[in-house]
């Protein structure tokens, strides 16, 4: 399957904008043919004093993980995992393959509220208290930001850190907030390759 990248944002202008932009991967297809596309962290681009820096991540350990929490900003790892290894799809969706489930923002109907929280959940999956179409894309702003399609919101770590069972593991809180609001160093995101090998 051929791997496209996207060249272009709608609301891009900025040249730091544009060059975030091409890095920006999508999956053609199915979700299920993506599972042999190459991953990436979704990443802030401030460390906010963590040495790694922060990472979407789902929470849990490897072979562990919990679906039926929220999802965490987290020290990002050296090396790709499955609990941490996301795709853009041509969609907006943000994919996690290791579990072919989506990045959904919480809602009722068609509305999300601004501080709900993120959950992995069916892709584009139509059902009771589950709009997919509605809380599962999402595309970046001239500020960089990830922003729910159709909003004024966007992904957003909390201000606060604490360690998890390992002390120099730091987490925050991942949430939806107004974009205009929502403080930069905690709301700017990219693809990001990390340096160690996959596990």
């Amino acid at each position: 399957m051929q791997n496209n990248v996207k060249k272009s944002w709608r609301g891009s202008g900025s040249p730091a904008c544009a060059l975030a932009l091409m890095a920006w991967a999508l999956v053609s297809g199915s979700h299920a043919s993506a599972a042999d596309e190459q991953t990436y962290h979704m990443k802030l681009m401030e460390l906010l004093g963590a040495e790694t820096g922060y990472c979407l991540e789902l929470l849990g350990r490897p072979g562990q993980e919990d679906l039926l929490q929220p999802l965490i900003a987290h020290g990002c790892k050296v090396a790709l995992a499955p609990d941490d290894s996301i795709l853009l799809t041509e969609n907006g969706e943000i994919y996690f393959p290791a579990f072919d489930q989506c990045v959904t923002a919480m809602g009722l109907g068609d509305s999300v509220l601004e501080f709900n929280s993120l959950m992995l959940k069916a892709c584009g999956v139509v059902e009771p208290y589950l709009n997919a179409p509605a809380f599962q894309r999402f595309e970046i702003n001239d500020s960089s930001q990830l922003q729910l399609v159709g909003t004024d919101l966007c992904m957003t770590a909390g201000d606060t850190a604490r360690p998890t069972a390992n002390p120099t593991h730091l987490w925050r809180a991942l949430y939806m907030q107004d974009c205009a609001s929502a403080p930069p160093e905690r709301s700017r995101w990219h693809l990001f390759t990390p340096p160690g090998r996959a596990e």
